[in-house]
């Protein structure tokens, strides 16, 4: 149907036909179709032939755009407007969809109508071209704020600047708010994860012990390396003396990452420590850190764990490995040899009460112990090989004789080596003993024993 004559002031009030005369405007409105149409209807498709522009008569409409991640409102647009008219004079498809929130009336424009009004009377494509132009300055403005805040949620810095662009965006961005609102509250909540982190990760590294190990103690040397996957990590060793003729060493690996297996190696490190210096012997202690892990343990969280009491005046050395990769013993001779591989107990926090299996061997001069999690062996190159154990065995049989802090480094640096481009996917850790008492000890050997 045509559009009544009563309807024509809203096209004449039209700042796009403010320059037409009413002769022409209403030629323009006797070749057009009037049409009527009810909530959610598509008006106009993106992808479509600009075979026709609209002009909204009443109701109103939204104009989305496709993604892949689904539809995008762009704008909420009431009447009278017109649409579409940029695709007409352009000759290009229909950039967005337009559809209907309610009922309402429309008139389409087919392009030779307004092709002939634009050539009689260019102020109607100067205004198209203006259009254009906002259009352009706002999708400008929009890439600009979108590129800020992309670097404002990858930044840890604080910019407030970019907040206030998302809060309260330009006029011409008014429609793009609800999005830019939700950017700045993952920024600030991104900002806040990142503070929880930084802290948690400064906590667990405060609990990790520091070098220099044991200074003023020369009949042992211990050096130790540990790099997280992330900001925190579930990898943990411990250092500390006994007594005077005897120092404990711990290496673990906690299930999970992030704060929460941060939390649960705090405890685990903490409860050993204290329960090694009680009792004296690791097997007990591990039973006891174990029962106490367990016994609230909602998410089922658990250790792989290698303890070790060295006596300092004969070389003896209690241990237990609790599901844990067992480490390496290299002797001064230079065989190799893998502690408590034969008899491996499951790992801390799995079972309630528990009970380990201890295991005793004599450390001689010269000899390196070298604990390590899984992160190191287990570490995958692009294609998905593993860096393994028989790697590392090598490794440590070409350093012999190298300074232990040295070899700690290197043995970082071969797994990063091997890994390339690969991402890091688990935390790394090894932690080097070295026994170097006055005298020399007895010929290595490995004895069982059980803890209480």
């Amino acid at each position: 149907m045509s559009v009544p004559s009563s309807n024509l002031h809203q096209l004449r009030s039209h700042p796009a036909f403010a320059s037409v005369d009413e002769d022409a405007l209403d030629r323009l409105r006797e070749r057009g179709t009037a049409f009527e149409f009810g909530a959610c209807h598509v008006l106009l498709a993106e992808g479509e032939a600009s075979d026709s522009a609209l002009f909204l008569l009443s109701g109103r409409v939204v104009v989305e755009v496709q993604t892949n991640q689904g539809s995008v409102e762009l704008a909420r647009i009431d009447a009278p407007a017109l649409l579409g008219e940029i695709g007409v004079f352009a000759d290009v498809s229909r950039t967005a969809t337009v559809r209907s929130l309610s009922a309402g009336e429309a008139l389409r424009l087919p392009r030779e109508a307004l092709d002939e009004t634009g050539r009689s009377h260019p102020d109607l494509l100067r205004y198209a071209i203006e259009q254009l132009g906002r259009r352009l300055r706002a999708f400008n403005q929009a890439i600009g704020t979108y590129t800020n805040a992309l670097a404002a949620l990858e930044s840890a810095g604080e910019d407030a600047g970019i907040l206030d662009d998302l809060l309260s965006p330009p006029a011409e961005l008014t429609n793009f708010a609800l999005t830019f609102r939700k950017l700045a509250a993952q920024i600030t909540q991104g900002r806040a994860r990142r503070r929880e982190m930084a802290n948690a990760a400064a906590i667990q590294r405060s609990m990790l012990p520091q070098g220099p190990f044991l200074p003023g103690e020369p009949r042992i040397a211990i050096e130790a390396a540990f790099r997280p996957a992330s900001d925190i990590g579930g990898d943990f060793f411990d250092v500390f003396r006994i007594d005077e003729g005897h120092v404990a060493f711990t290496v673990g690996d906690v299930s999970g990452k992030g704060i929460p297996a941060s939390l649960f190696m705090a405890m685990c490190q903490t409860m050993m420590r204290h329960a090694v210096r009680e009792t004296g012997d690791m097997a007990l202690a591990a039973a006891r850190t174990s029962d106490l892990l367990d016994a609230d343990n909602e998410q089922s969280m658990f250790a792989t764990f290698f303890g070790g009491v060295l006596d300092l005046e004969t070389g003896d050395l209690a241990f237990v490995n609790c599901g844990h990769n067992p480490p390496f013993l290299r002797r001064a001779d230079g065989s190799t040899e893998r502690l408590g591989q034969e008899l491996p107990n499951p790992p801390l926090a799995t079972f309630s009460p528990a009970s380990f299996t201890a295991r005793t061997a004599r450390l001689g001069p010269g000899d390196r112990l070298v604990a390590y999690t899984d992160g190191m062996t287990e570490a995958p190159d692009p294609t998905g090989e593993e860096f393994g154990e028989e790697r590392l065995a090598a490794l440590l049989a070409e350093t012999a004789g190298q300074p232990g802090a040295e070899v700690a480094a290197l043995l970082i640096e071969a797994v990063d080596a091997f890994v390339g481009d690969a991402p890091q996917f688990d935390d790394l850790t090894c932690l080097l003993v070295d026994f170097r008492p006055n005298a020399s000890g007895s010929a290595p050997a490995e004895r069982g024993g059980s803890s209480a």
